[in-house]
């Protein structure tokens, strides 16, 4: 069965060396052609109207299994052609987001627009501010005590004479020495508050390390990213040498120009493309993701309605 093989529009503008862009698709259709006149004839052969000395087998093996072959090595060859074009077009087609951003700038950016940095910036204050409270209730007090009463005369309670009263004042006074709770308190709130400024500093160079790293890897990645690109050319390229030396005429002499590693090579090559693609594909992928994960950890993610980002 024969079938034509369209070709696809990301080739068209790859497809050089032609003045028309589905040159591709005429060779593909030249060749079915060719196939359809071959089994046209092998069709209407008929050994006993001819009357040739030809016997069945003999037709068959001069029309049939001689041209076969070459006509679909020739097909093979316009195919694979369009499918290492469609490969060059497509890593091509690719583009990724340029992350223009240092480490300076992506913790001064951190420090203003995370949530969690800035809990952590409240929790260390709020230590703080308890120093200054139980440093209050330690501090020493000194009061004032006025006391008196009034007596009556006789049996009546409203006559009353300040002969009979008493007036009572004096100072009273709190030294901090003797406040052993308040004391206790001071010390653990001096306590907590160290524990919270190394658990925020702790905090900050966490950020800052996974900060910095995510933006090396970032650029390795986009090293990475353009390097698979040429490496699919280079197996492109090997993939083309390999098929033109199936193709090869041999030399005078010999009955035949490949070797014996021939086939092995063109098969190493077409797994070795495979291979770099993938690898182009989870450059490409693993960009992606730590792109996104700096633009969270930055505290710069938008969401849209949906939950996509923005």
């Amino acid at each position: 069965e024969t079938a034509s093989i369209p070709v696809a529009d990301d080739l068209r503008f790859v497809l050089d060396g032609a003045d028309n862009p589905l040159a591709y698709t005429k060779q593909l259709a030249a060749q079915e052609q060719r196939l359809n006149e071959l089994v046209a004839r092998v069709e209407a052969f008929d050994p006993a109207a001819k009357g040739e000395v030809f016997t069945t087998r003999e037709m068959l093996n001069n029309e049939l299994v001689k041209q076969t072959p070459d006509l679909l090595n020739e097909i093979g060859g316009v195919v694979l052609e369009m499918l290492l074009l469609q490969a060059s077009a497509r890593s091509n087609a690719i583009e990724i987001d340029a992350v223009e951003i240092n480490g300076v700038e992506a913790i001064a950016t951190a420090r203003c627009l995370r949530r969690d940095w800035m809990n952590a910036r409240a929790a260390l204050v709020d230590s703080w501010r308890a120093i200054e409270f139980f440093a209050d209730q330690l501090e020493s007090q000194l009061d004032l005590v006025f006391a008196g009463e009034v007596g009556n005369v006789g049996d009546n309670p409203f006559r009353l004479r300040y002969e009979t009263g008493q007036l009572r004042a004096g100072v009273r006074f709190d030294a901090p020495i003797v406040r052993l709770r308040e004391r206790n308190d001071y010390r653990q709130a001096l306590i907590q508050y160290q524990q919270a400024r190394r658990s925020f500093y702790q905090f900050e160079d966490e950020i800052d390390r996974s900060l910095r790293q995510t933006i090396r890897n970032i650029n390795q990645d986009k090293i990475l990213f353009e390097l698979n690109r040429r490496s699919i050319e280079v197996s492109i390229r090997a993939v083309e040498l390999s098929r033109a030396r199936l193709n090869e005429v041999p030399r005078p002499g010999q009955s035949s120009a490949l070797s014996d590693t021939t086939a092995r090579d063109l098969t190493q090559a077409i797994n070795g493309l495979t291979n770099v693609q993938n690898q182009y594909l989870n450059a490409w992928v693993e960009y992606e993701v730590l792109r996104r994960g700096l633009d969270f950890d930055l505290g710069t993610m938008e969401l849209d309605q949906f939950g996509e980002w923005v």
